[in-house]
């Protein structure tokens, strides 16, 4: 039922990312790139911070924040990759054991898609900590040929 995830589940985790692209109406998606998600996938089986769990990827990251030298699972996505009737909360309930497995004192999650995830992670005990806010930036390239953002 849990298992490490494996290069062989890119190709159904990759569909269904594009199916969640597809009709996400969060407004940072439009610059999902496919590749750059798809490497980021890999690196993350190559890394062992990406499971398979009763029909749901969960990728995640292992680190500290400034304030404290304690290690934090930080939670960058759950997707259903197969057709089941499991619910998310499943996989909500997995992050436990996963940071558990890895020795860490907090789960850090986020609800990037206009708030679905929120009630859910509420009701497995999780504290809303504050509000995420993001700008989209007119002319964010510069036009010289330099990559990379640049001040307006």
């Amino acid at each position: 039922m849990s298992r490490l995830a494996q290069v062989g589940d890119i190709e159904v985790i990759m569909r269904a990312l594009f199916q969640m692209l597809e009709y996400s109406p969060a407004p940072q998606m439009k610059y999902a790139e496919p590749i750059e998600a798809e490497l980021s996938i890999r690196h993350a089986i190559h890394e062992e911070r990406a499971w398979m769990h009763a029909g749901y990827f969960i990728m995640c990251d292992f680190g500290r924040e400034w304030y404290s030298s304690k290690t934090f699972l930080i939670e960058q996505i759950i997707l259903k990759v197969e057709s089941t009737e499991v619910p998310v909360d499943k996989a909500i309930a997995y992050l436990d054991t996963i940071a558990r497995q890895r020795g860490c004192v907090l789960v850090a999650v986020g609800d990037t898609q206009v708030g679905y995830m929120a009630p859910k992670y509420q009701a497995q005990g999780y504290t809303l900590l504050g509000t995420q806010f993001i700008k989209e930036l007119p002319n964010g390239i510069s036009s010289q040929g330099v990559r990379g953002s640049v001040a307006d």
